[in-house]
């Protein structure tokens, strides 16, 4: 038993030190028996983190089957917006439409090609995250090695892509409250990857690639756009600043790249300008910047919330004191693993004692920790990744591989921090923070796990005692979250629709259910259906149209467009039947829709239909939900 300890030990200490020669030589004069059982271990170091990543995809997705989206919030957006384009109308004519035009139109592609439903959109969704997982998995294996690369994988499986920390279900990869925002990140990633393919090969097919992905992302979300394009400026200029390729070279380089980029606009104003004056398309394409620049939507309560800004001095401490946390959890383990230089069998035994107590110091204060505060400091954090490797890459020398390793690590963590431009100072991994929180906590996890226990490793201490620490504090932290995920899901114990559209809802889907079951006795195939201020789930289930354009009438949909102008649509096109569904929006800051804001649109309502068919409260009057269907005096 000693002697397998013994081994164990000396496999452990070979990962975190340089080669010696006379181990080399001791391991060269081993009898040859020995070299299946070594050549099985490699395979198994070399695929047990693929495996692992492959296995915990399968388990959350069995485990979370058809309980991702929210049964009104958003997502029936996702649904309808690709429904009605697949059936033939066209984006920001026919649907207004506050993003860019390329994930509708695919999700209507995918319509189109399986069928409309929202298995369809989830199974696709899958898809496009196995590749998201695989480009991860890629990039930072490169910047670290496969144990870091897996345990980020694991992370962003298990807490990002399939969990569901708030009870509304739309932050999470397979059913997202926006699109735009998770192939936003995909493309990006991809864009990086080219980038850095470009930098080991010299190839200029990755350049295009990379100014395609980049091109691409135009067309999804600005608050993804703008940081995939500050993290690819970044790459560029530190290639052609190690490269020094030469004027002629250079402008052939960015002639690639900007030309490669600009071809996915172009296409995408040239298919627009068919439907609509080439003038109307341009402005189309760029609501989403003209939205986020706009200061009255920027201005509401919500979005200020979400940065942190209304109480910019109580967050801030927030991030202080988590900061002086993670010092007081991880330094004096960095200092111990520094003191551990003679080797021995106890360095292990240290190693494992110390993450037991780490492990059985987070699980005894589990209900004390704040776990949604856990990502306040990592602004902070991955700008001193940022700065590190960007002055790491400038000093390196001769070289070609650490620069290139470097290099990547600085437009990663260029992306994660200015991605994080959105919740700078309410930084969490819930809400908003599944994806723009994403890449900032894979490269903290890499930072634990690798960089920081390789430099204790290179300077003569014991990296393991460091690492499994780490190890430890992540297993507790991704523990945590899986539990908040399996309540929330828990509590989904109601089916919504039927065959492909089946999805597990909350107790507002048994409202909702209800309520499809009174449209298709009393509203005709043929009628049409507004549903107000938000649940436009209930049109696609229930494969009811909306006459106007909108189909959200909530207080930013309210600031962009106009209530003017969505009463104008209405007057225009008056749908045969209208559904009010109780909805607070005083996260916004006015809480009901008629009282509090839309007052001349629901008065209109008011005046020119009556209700038929209540389900629940009344809706939009006290904190009880309820749903009414309404119909115009014929009816």
């Amino acid at each position: 038993m000693y002697v397998g300890y013994t081994r164990m030990q000396s496999l452990m200490e070979s990962r975190d030190q340089r080669p010696r020669p006379q181990r080399r030589l001791s391991e060269a004069g081993r009898p040859s028996r020995g070299a299946p059982a070594a050549n099985v271990w490699s395979v198994i170091r070399h695929w047990a983190g693929p495996v692992a990543i492959v296995v915990a995809g399968f388990v959350m997705a069995y485990w979370s089957w058809r309980a991702w989206p929210d049964v009104l919030v958003d997502f029936g957006r996702e649904l309808y917006v690709p429904w009605q384009l697949a059936d033939g109308k066209v984006l920001y004519t026919d649907i207004a439409y506050l993003n860019g035009p390329l994930s509708p139109y695919l999700n209507a592609l995918w319509f189109r090609i399986f069928g409309v439903s929202v298995l369809t959109l989830a199974l696709c969704n899958i898809c496009l995250l196995a590749v998201l997982v695989g480009l991860v998995f890629h990039l930072f294996n490169r910047i670290s090695g496969r144990l870091a690369a897996s345990c980020a994988c694991l992370t962003l499986v298990t807490v990002f892509a399939f969990g569901q920390l708030i009870s509304v279900g739309n932050y999470n990869f397979v059913c997202p409250y926006s699109h735009e925002l998770t192939h936003g990140l995909i493309l990006c990633t991809a864009a990086i990857t080219c980038l850095s393919s470009y930098h080991r090969r010299c190839r200029l097919l990755w350049m295009v690639g990379a100014g395609l992905a980049l091109g691409l992302t135009f067309l999804t979300k600005v608050e993804v756009f703008l940081p995939g394009s500050l993290a690819v400026a970044v790459g560029l200029s530190l290639i052609i600043w190690i490269e020094r390729p030469g004027p002629r070279t250079t402008v052939k380089l960015l002639t690639a790249f900007v030309a490669s980029a600009l071809v996915p606009p172009i296409i995408a104003l040239g298919l627009l300008s068919t439907a609509m004056p080439a003038g109307e398309a341009l402005h189309a394409m760029a609501g989403s910047w003209s939205s986020l620049l706009g200061s009255e939507l920027v201005s509401l309560d919500f979005y200020r919330k979400g940065m942190g800004l209304l109480d910019a001095g109580a967050n801030l401490k927030f991030v202080l004191a988590w900061i002086g946390g993670y010092l007081f959890l991880f330094l004096p383990i960095g200092v111990l693993s520094m003191f551990l230089r003679r080797p021995g069998a106890y360095r292990l035994t240290v190693a494992l004692i110390v993450s037991l107590g780490v492990a059985g110091a987070l699980l005894r204060n589990l209900h004390e920790i704040e776990w949604r505060r856990l990502a306040m400091p990592w602004p902070v954090f991955v700008g001193t990744i940022c700065l590190v490797s960007f002055v790491k890459v400038i000093r390196r020398g001769r070289d070609g591989e650490a620069r290139s390793r470097l290099m990547l690590t600085c437009m990663l963590s260029v992306f994660a921090l200015a991605l994080l431009g959105k919740m700078v100072l309410n930084t969490r991994l819930y809400h908003y923070g599944f994806a723009l929180a994403m890449p900032a906590t894979l490269l903290i996890v890499v930072a634990l796990v690798e960089w920081i226990p390789a430099f204790i490793g290179k300077r003569g201490g014991y990296a393991w005692v460091f690492r499994g620490a780490a190890l430890a504090a992540l297993i507790v932290a991704v523990f945590v979250h899986v539990q908040r995920s399996h309540e929330v899901y828990s509590s989904k114990t109601y089916p919504v629709a039927s065959g492909a559209d089946l999805f597990w809802a909350d107790k507002r889907g048994e409202a909702v259910n209800a309520m499809l079951g009174e449209i298709q006795t009393r509203v005709p195939p043929g009628a049409t259906l507004a549903v107000l201020p938000e649940g436009v789930m209930i049109n696609y289930l229930a494969r009811r149209i909306n006459p106007t354009p909108y189909v959200n009438f909530m207080p930013p949909e309210l600031t962009v467009f106009g209530e003017e102008r969505m009463l104008a649509a209405f007057q225009a096109s008056p749908p045969d039947y209208v559904v009010l569904v109780h909805k607070d929006t005083s996260e916004y800051g006015p809480r009901f829709f008629g009282r509090d804001y839309g007052r001349k649109l629901y008065d209109w309502i008011r005046q020119n239909y009556h209700p038929i068919s209540r389900i629940g409260a009344p809706p939009l009057q006290t904190d009880q939900f309820g749903i009414l269907l309404l119909g115009t005096s014929g009816q």
